[in-house]
Formats: structure tokens, sequence, C-alpha cells
């Protein structure tokens, strides 16, 4: 399994060997551009499992359409993201009055509580 791992890494390396500022001849650019379809398994038809496994072709679209469509695939709309942001601002404010409320208390009744403590212990 080290062998597997080495040559893995050695790939890794030979692929970024065109990022060096050296001149490379012609052939030496070809072999370093099959390195690297190796490299990132690009001998491996996904288009073909993408449809074996999801039964529909994938869809070829920009970024933004893409988060999109792997948000509606999941179940999730953007009215959801809404309405989680809503929860988390509902939240933090019941929980920011809780906080005042207290420390309200806390300062108003502390003596009187202190006082029953120290009777009750002492």
């Amino acid at each position: 399994m080290s062998k597997v791992w080495a040559i893995f890494n050695t790939l890794q390396i030979l692929t970024l060997m065109p990022l060096m500022a050296i001149t490379l001849p012609g052939n030496v650019q070809k072999m370093y551009s099959e390195f690297d379809k190796i490299a990132n398994l690009e001998f491996i038809p996904k288009d073909k499992i993408y449809e074996f496994i999801f039964g529909e072709p994938p869809v070829k679209v920009g970024n933004a359409q893409l988060k999109d469509l792997v948000l509606e695939k999941a179940g999730f709309s953007k009215d959801d993201l809404l309405k989680s942001i809503f929860l988390v601002v509902v939240a933090f404010i019941t929980m920011a009055l809780l906080i005042v409320l207290i420390v309200f208390i806390n300062k108003k009744y502390f003596h009187r509580f202190h006082e029953k403590v120290k009777k009750i212990f002492i």
C-alpha cells in the first residue's frame, strides 16, 4: 500500500513541475499534461458514472446556478435560508433579552438572596 501512495505522491510532484519558472520543450509539456490527467483521474468517465448512479446526465451550468440546483435537489430553497436566518436572529434576540433580564434580577435581588443564603449556611 505504501508503494501506491508513493506513486500518488510522485504524480503530485510531477504535476506541479510546470509551475516552476522554467521553460519546457513541447514534448515535456505534453507528458506533464498527460500526468495531470492521470493525477486528476480524468481517465474515469465521470459523466457515465453520474448517469448510472443518479439516472440522469449531469447538468453543465455555472457555479451560482449549480449551487441553487444542488440545494433544490436536496429539498431546500432560498426561502428556507431566509427562514433559517430569521430563526437565528429571533433566537439571538431572545437570548440577549434573557441575559439582560438575568443581570437586572441579579442586581436587584442579589442582596436579599445573599442574606438568606448566609442565614442558612452560617
